[in-house]
């Protein structure tokens, strides 16, 4: 019978001669070495095999080689999105753990060319750490690396070493290597328990469920950039751009302590949290040049000129990111959104019902095919897109939509119990930002339509929340409208100092709370002069086009007034529902009374109240045009 010594002695013994093996093999691979991989190879990264009982590897390794890995612009690293898509085909759970076996499956399905797996076995005290990158169909090792290490502080930068030795064997040049090989301890964290929280909220389904983890990170390690960064687009995509742009300064601020493809992407973050344009774009612009085949700059990049009206160009970046990860919802999303934007509904409409069938659900595909729906007509589809929100934490986004939609067709007393049930919904998960930017909204509604009491309360109701950078300038613009003139000039001092970089604060939204107020004290000439700034970012911010309309109205010039309500009516598909675009119908109409045109005037009239026909009785504008309408007869 053997006792515990015996039993440790014999194990040790058993540990020297596997080591001695896998030198053994590790020195017959390099006197036999296969071709490197090339630039279109793509490898599968499997999860660590961990012999030592400890827990704390389980995840933890496997992600400091992922970073490792994208680290290079030479290796393709199979994405985690097409790695749960094959495991769905092969009837199993997206959660399970990838082995060997598995990622050979995976590799062969998918007519792969290698994968990489990884094992930390004890050695007495130490640590042994092997990486191996396999041929997927022969099975034969494509390279090897091995190292010991002294202790469990010593096991991260070993892994992230031993990942720099095979990214050389794998075929990637020294050049490269020099250039791109920033320490692990330095592109994530020196902390295990960190990266390892890190790691569990990178593999959560769902941003809610994320953030927790993503925070536990910090806790661990309040100098984690990356956590920083992920926290900062988990908000972001949640609407809190106040919160965003706070862990997204804080990324910036340790960008020296990441690799140089996480450095980019905090970057271009971190100026998409200041509204800077031009420096985001440079920034995505050069990450583009560095990482051709990263699907993520083009995407960012898409949706930055998305939100400043570029939309043939923001279709071009769409589509190479999509090129680069077909199953990517946010990449099929940003195609369908611009296909919406320039119009090409069907096409719009086809891309998102594909990636839905395809189980890429995404608020913002939902959001999409909604507005569809909604043009269409097709009240049916309207309402599932909608319903397929509630109890989620995009609840409040689907009801702010939905109220939109009652607001442009004149059904205002809808649309303020949606933006009620909205606001709640948001507080309630602690979106201040959303709760403030939906009555915000309504304020600038209620302003247009003539009731200035509503307007007030809800301008109020908005700030009283948040003076946040979704919620400030559009109540600022509503009390301006309502002839609060005094209140509006603090507010906008306020937006001037906090916002000075963003681009469409200062160029689209500073000048047309200028002219609205230019148009109070009744100079239209000085309002068209602000507006001239707000021309090149309009597409998809139209409150200006509303404003320059109106302002040449007043000015006496109808041709030009009709032009720009004309133009508006145009663009409405490229925009969540605004009440400026049925109320250019109106405008349009008085724009055809002042050049004497009649017959038009009344076509334009009869198109207003058709759009309006459900509309609240008692709306004050609309009360206005139907007397101006039987003053034609």
């Amino acid at each position: 019978m053997i006792n515990r010594a015996g039993a440790r002695h014999w194990k040790a013994i058993a540990a020297v001669m596997l080591l001695l093996g896998l030198g053994a093999a590790i020195w017959m691979w390099k006197a036999t070495r296969q071709p490197a991989l090339t630039e279109e190879d793509v490898l599968v990264l499997t999860d660590f095999v961990n012999t030592t009982g400890d827990p704390v590897f389980d995840r933890t390794l496997k992600q400091a080689v992922e970073v490792k890995l994208r680290e290079s612009p030479f290796l393709n690293v199979y994405p985690d999105a097409k790695v749960r898509e094959t495991l769905d085909l092969m009837k199993r759970s997206p959660d399970e753990r990838i082995t060997q076996t598995v990622g050979r499956e995976i590799c062969q399905r998918r007519g792969l060319k290698a994968m990489l797996t990884g094992q930390i076995a004890p050695l007495g005290k130490r640590y042994v750490v092997t990486l191996e990158a396999l041929e997927c169909e022969s099975g034969e090792t494509r390279a090897l690396h091995q190292v010991e290490v002294d202790s469990k502080e010593d096991v991260l930068g070993a892994v992230g070493s031993a990942t720099s030795q095979m990214r050389s064997q794998l075929g990637e040049s020294l050049a490269s290597i020099d250039r791109f090989d920033t320490p692990i301890e330095e592109a994530t964290t020196a902390s295990l328990e960190a990266l390892r929280a890190y790691s569990l909220g990178q593999e959560q389904v769902g941003d809610e469920a994320s953030v927790p983890f993503f925070e536990r990170a910090l806790e661990l390690d309040p100098g984690f950039a990356l956590a920083y960064a992920r926290l900062g687009v988990v908000f972001r995509n949640f609407g809190e751009l106040e919160k965003a742009a706070e862990y997204q300064r804080r990324a910036y601020e340790l960008r020296d302590r990441v690799s140089e493809r996480e450095r980019l992407y905090i970057t271009s973050h971190y100026y998409a949290s200041l509204g800077d344009r031009e420096k985001e774009n440079e920034t995505l612009e050069l990450m583009k040049q560095t990482y051709p085949r990263d699907w993520v700059a083009p995407h960012n990049m898409a949706l930055n000129l998305m939100s400043f009206g570029d939309f043939d160009q923001a279709l071009i970046n769409a589509q190479e990111a999509l090129r680069l990860a077909p199953d990517q919802a946010f990449a099929n999303h940003k195609v369908a959104w611009a296909y919406r934007c320039l119009g090409r509904l069907d096409e719009a409409k086809v891309v998102g019902e594909q990636a839905l069938d395809r189980g890429l659900d995404v608020v913002y595909l939902r959001e999409n095919l909604a507005l569809i729906a909604a043009a269409e007509g097709d009240m049916d589809s309207l309402r599932e897109h909608l319903d397929s929100q509630i109890g989620t934490i995009h609840e409040s986004r689907t009801l702010a939509l939905e109220a939109g939609l009652e607001a442009q067709a004149g059904r205002m007393a809808r649309a303020r119990g949606l933006i009620q049930r909205a606001e709640l919904n948001a507080l309630q998960q602690g979106l201040n930002e959303g709760a403030a930017r939906f009555p915000a909204w309504l304020s600038l509604a209620e302003a247009e339509i003539g009731e200035t009491k509503r307007s007030r309360a809800s301008a109020e109701e908005a700030l009283s929340i948040a003076h946040s950078r979704s919620a400030l300038p559009v109540a600022t613009l509503a009390l301006v409208r309502v002839g609060d003139i005094a209140a509006a000039i603090n507010l906008l001092e306020e937006l001037e100092a906090r916002f000075p970089q963003h681009t469409l604060i200062q160029t689209v939204w500073i000048p047309s709370i200028r002219a609205a107020m230019a148009l109070e004290r009744g100079r239209p000439d000085e309002a068209l002069s602000f507006l001239e700034t707000a021309r090149n970012y309009e597409n998809t911010l139209q409150i200006s086009i509303y404003l320059r309309g109106l302002a040449y109205l007043e000015a006496g010039a109808p041709p030009e007034a009709a032009a720009e309500f004309q133009r508006l009516i145009r663009l409405a598909s490229g925009v969540p529902p605004l009440i400026q675009q049925p109320l250019s119908r109106l405008g349009l109409a008085r724009a055809y009374v002042l050049t004497g045109n009649e017959i038009e005037a009344r076509r334009a009239y009869q198109t207003f109240f058709e759009a309006w026909q459900e509309a609240d009785e008692d709306i004050p504008i609309l009360l206005e045009a139907r007397v101006e309408y039987e003053n034609l007869q």
